[in-house]
């Protein structure tokens, strides 16, 4: 009697403890980030259908205007050019670029379209950093007017670039075709606190082709040259060291004219005239500059090459 109590007390025993039992939570599912709900939330006004923002630049923009199509507070629209997710200590961060062109009443304004046409149309650049916490995609860096680059109303190309360790930018390249040069320019776009920086901005490539040698109005050698960049670790720094190798030739310097009084007379008339002068030669182009991160920009070392050829 006693043995079936207590076999009877063990299994509601068991059965109780089987009752107060839990099942385990279903793990998190990451919010996946959203462009649209991001721009809505940088910019506010924000068009889903056209996934368009209407917008006017900041008074104070980083980047100087002067000579663009744009001034401070101009009405611009926005379009997303970019985007990028990546990791940064610990956690899942997305990275939108933008580009900005003036804005137009009769449709949303896009990025070389009729009224954005030109060699020297460039658009403006923004920027944005998102990261996830508590399951949530918080703006947590941005820079509406970052940057102007590109070409004939397009933008340049970007493409995730890692700075150091578990650090991130963007970097752009843009070229320029006219036709009687070509031209290659390079930025540097890197989070910094709550903002954007644009650690680094310069001329990579040039070239003179058609509109050099013996028959060019000018006799203008030919020449061209390009500089590589890298992204080079430096024990115990947490920023990359930026390295600009630079190779191919460049013109040599303009000759000193004579002192006036001094300069050769035209022949006279009758006179046999001299012979064209011939085309100057061009010089080698070498040169490797090292930059390094400082407060959110890209400084040249001390003692480093910084030639780059005039043009």
């Amino acid at each position: 009697m006693l043995r079936s109590r207590s076999i009877a007390a063990s299994v509601a025993a068991l059965l109780l403890l089987c009752g107060c039992q839990r099942k385990p939570p279903a793990p998190l599912v990451p919010r996946p980030f959203d462009v649209n709900d991001a721009m809505e939330h940088w910019y506010g006004r924000y068009d889903r259908s056209t996934q368009t923002a209407r917008a006017n630049l900041p008074a104070h923009p980083d980047i100087d205007l002067t000579g663009s199509w744009f001034a401070a507070k101009d009405p611009v629209d926005i379009v997303v050019i970019f985007d990028a997710p990546y990791q940064q200590a610990g956690h899942p961060r997305h990275t939108i670029v933008t580009a900005a062109v003036p804005h137009r009443s009769d449709k949303p304004g896009r990025p070389g379209d009729s009224t954005f046409n030109c060699l020297g149309c460039q658009p403006v650049i923004g920027m944005a950093v998102f990261t996830l916490r508590l399951n949530t995609w918080v703006l947590e860096s941005e820079n509406q007017a970052v940057d102007m680059a590109g070409s004939r109303g397009l933008p340049p190309s970007f493409r995730l670039v890692t700075l150091g360790t578990e650090l991130h930018g963007v970097r752009s390249e843009a070229h320029v075709e006219a036709s009687d040069f070509s031209s290659t320019r390079i930025s540097l776009l890197v989070p910094w606190q709550d903002d954007i920086s644009r650690a680094f901005a310069g001329e990579t490539g040039y070239s003179n082709r058609n509109a050099c040698g013996p028959e060019s109005p000018m006799l203008e050698p030919c020449y061209a040259w390009q500089r590589t960049d890298a992204l080079v670790s430096v024990p115990g720094q947490d920023y990359d060291d930026l390295v600009l190798t630079g190779s191919g030739t460049m013109p040599a310097p303009e000759p000193k004219l004579p002192p006036q009084g001094q300069q050769k007379v035209p022949p006279r008339r009758g006179k046999a005239a001299p012979p064209p002068e011939p085309v100057p030669a061009v010089l080698p182009y070498t040169a490797v500059e090292r930059l390094r991160f400082r407060d959110a920009e890209y400084v040249p070392l001390p003692d480093t090459d910084t030639t780059v050829p005039a043009h």
